[in-house]
């Protein structure tokens, strides 16, 4: 048992004050019902007698903006004392389940555990993650893990990624990757005929490919198209031909630009 200061219910007893040996201390309310807890490792707990970390509370906190409107949430760590939440419950007395992160409550910096390790910001189950300024939504990541966001797009809408980009001399062989975003190399297949191998495959071969070519000579330039020929989740195989022929044939090119969207 610990020390107690206890609020008595009865006359003679308004405050009532009981000592021990264990250096933990308990305030009291109704005569006997723990109301907080500090234990010796100057652990407070509150709804809890064990409180496990520096603040301890079991239960739900209320927040009042000033105006008399509360905005409720719950804070709690695992019986272990391994981890915390922090989860909206009710704003106005309308149940919430999203997180909200608006432009006026600031938070920077890395966010470890105290054991290192990284904290994860997400919500449960078939919740979204929304982001807010001025009270209107800017950006969220939806129950399918899609992030959307509002750019200038009139609306919120799903950010669709370039998954891999290159920009390689077709002239060399194999083809010399000036810059590149999710391609290890690109191989010379033939004149024009090259394959773009990637760093990490695509989920699926449904992905849209956009490209640009372009070839200087001494008295002459010409542009012309990238034409992909074999989709693969691994590469995609690409030729390039002039916009000017009527041939089809494949021409090597200085500037090979490609584009692979999904």
């Amino acid at each position: 048992m610990p020390s107690t200061i206890s609020a008595g219910t009865t006359a003679g007893t308004a405050i009532a004050i009981s000592g021990d040996t264990t250096g933990n201390l308990a305030f009291q309310t109704n005569g006997t019902t723990t109301a907080m807890t500090i234990t010796t490792s100057q652990n407070v707990g509150i709804g809890t007698t064990n409180p496990v970390q520096t603040l301890h509370v079991v239960g739900r906190g209320i927040v009042d903006n000033g105006t008399g409107t509360q905005n409720a949430f719950s804070v709690g760590t695992n019986s272990s004392g391994t981890g915390t939440g922090l989860g909206c419950i009710d704003i106005n007395g309308t149940a919430y389940s999203a997180l909200y992160l608006r432009a006026n409550n600031i938070i920077h910096g890395q966010f470890t555990d105290n054991n290192g390790a990284t904290i994860v910001l997400g919500t449960i189950t078939n919740i979204p993650l929304i982001f807010q300024t001025n009270e209107i939504e800017r950006g969220r990541f939806d129950t399918s893990g899609n992030f959307l966001f509002n750019s200038g797009y009139g609306s919120v809408a799903t950010a669709y990624g370039c998954r891999a980009w290159v920009n390689f001399n077709g002239t060399t062989s194999p083809g010399t990757i000036r810059g590149s975003g999710n391609v290890t190399s690109v191989t010379k297949n033939g004149t024009g005929d090259y394959t773009i191998n990637f760093t990490n495959s695509l989920p699926d071969t449904n992905y849209a490919v956009t490209g640009t070519v372009y070839r200087s000579f001494t008295n002459s330039t010409r542009t012309g198209s990238v034409n992909p020929i074999t989709y693969a989740t691994g590469s995609l195989r690409i030729g390039t031909s002039q916009t000017d022929s009527a041939s089809g044939s494949y021409y090597d090119y200085d500037f090979v630009n490609v584009a692979i969207i999904r």
